[in-house]
């Protein structure tokens, strides 16, 4: 099954040969996945090592950025006060 998995988004030599083991697990228990990121480790270069769909990779990243700028218009009035005061109070 790993001879199946499609390379094009691995990351070059030497970190390939530790992450197809790690996509084949996640698609034997996920096998409908769009797409798999790496965060931190294998100082991968791109953080996507593995698409099924690429539009709906795409789309997954663009909409998790656009709920990252809403959160963070939302909560800008928030990070002002607490600047402002220096303070933070829990309820």
């Amino acid at each position: 099954m790993i001879n199946d998995i499609d390379t094009t988004h691995l990351p070059a030599a030497p970190n390939s040969d530790r992450i197809k083991p790690l996509i084949q697990v996640v698609l034997q228990h996920y096998p409908d996945v769009q797409a798999i990121y790496l965060f931190g480790a294998f100082n991968t270069a791109d953080r996507r090592i593995y698409q099924k769909d690429e539009f709906a990779a795409a789309e997954f990243e663009i909409l998790t950025l656009s709920y990252y700028q809403q959160l963070n218009h939302e909560r800008a009035a928030i990070i002002e006060d607490i600047l402002k005061s220096g303070r933070v109070y829990a309820p």
